[in-house]
């Protein structure tokens, strides 16, 4: 059949026909067939994922669904990007953790935060909020074991969130996700707090500590304490960067750590796919490196 440029409707029998051609040596053919299947969506999705190819024609036709797969994820980072402010953060970090292993568990991500949260103890969420921000780092870091990664801290897996819960340890803002996705489940509004080079959580009305870095053994912080932690690396900051962040923003931020990971690494390809996806969920923002 022949190819295209144009986005049109395609029967289940054109969608075979260029499935079939993917067993084509010509990479270049293979590309545009690609570019259609992507442009067909869902329903290339479900052709995709049912043929009974072998070989080398079965891996081309896996190489394909992984790219049909990762633009509906970025079509759907979009999307998260023009939400609402508070929508779940967890949300927007596991579709950037999606984007690099399309078949992930989305339903088991979802029930270990949902464990996480009915296991932990319910004065977290009582009247007294600097007791409950002190049991809430018990909690977390001794009971649960989150902390940071320093000795392997460019390792990828610090930022996607599937891995940071099975792994229990990543980067400051990954494992600040993990904090607020069981706060939001307890009804408590912890806040993720974007400072240069370090993020850390506040929760209002939790007394002169009202700062938490989970990144270090969950150590509870005034505001001095943080402005130590941003002088450590050269920089001084003002009252106004001590604002809570939006979900889109933390978000953005996981993408460029993300991207800063697998640029050190030389991995161009997902350093790229990275790169996209910040500009999904925060349009005309250019990133240098």
């Amino acid at each position: 059949m022949p190819i295209s440029s144009e986005s049109v409707l395609l029967t289940d029998r054109e969608l075979i026909a260029l499935i079939d051609l993917l067993a084509d040596d010509d990479s270049s053919i293979r590309e545009r067939v690609t570019a259609q299947l992507i442009e067909a969506g869902p329903r290339a999705l479900l052709m995709l994922g049912t043929t009974d190819y072998v070989g080398t024609h079965a891996e081309r036709v896996q190489v394909a669904l992984c790219k049909v797969q990762q633009a509906q994820v970025l079509t759907r980072l979009k999307s998260f990007g023009q939400e609402a402010p508070n929508t779940s953060v967890e949300d927007g970090a596991l579709l950037l953790a999606e984007l690099m292993h399309p078949n992930l568990d989305r339903a088991g991500t979802y029930e270990t935060i949902e464990t996480l949260a009915e296991a932990a103890p319910r004065s977290i969420g009582g009247k007294n909020r600097t007791a409950g921000l002190k049991t809430l780092a018990t909690y977390m870091y001794e009971e649960c074991g989150f902390d940071g990664n320093h000795s392997d801290y460019d390792n990828p897996a610090n930022s996607l969130l599937n891995q940071v819960l099975v792994r229990r340890v990543g980067l400051p803002i990954s494992l600040a996700v993990v904090y607020l996705a069981v706060c939001a489940r307890l009804h408590v509004p912890l806040e993720g707090v974007g400072l240069p080079f370090h993020f850390v959580l506040r929760l209002p009305g939790a007394g002169s500590q009202a700062y938490l870095d989970p990144f270090n053994q969950a150590r509870l912080l005034n505001e001095n304490d943080c402005r130590d932690l941003v002088r450590a690396h050269g920089y001084e900051i003002t009252h106004n960067q001590f604002r809570a962040v939006s979900s889109q923003e933390i978000t953005a931020r996981i993408a460029r750590n993300l991207l800063l990971s697998y640029q050190k690494r030389g991995d161009t390809e997902d350093e790229n796919l990275m790169r996209l996806a910040h500009k999904k969920i925060q349009p005309g923002t250019e990133l240098v490196g």
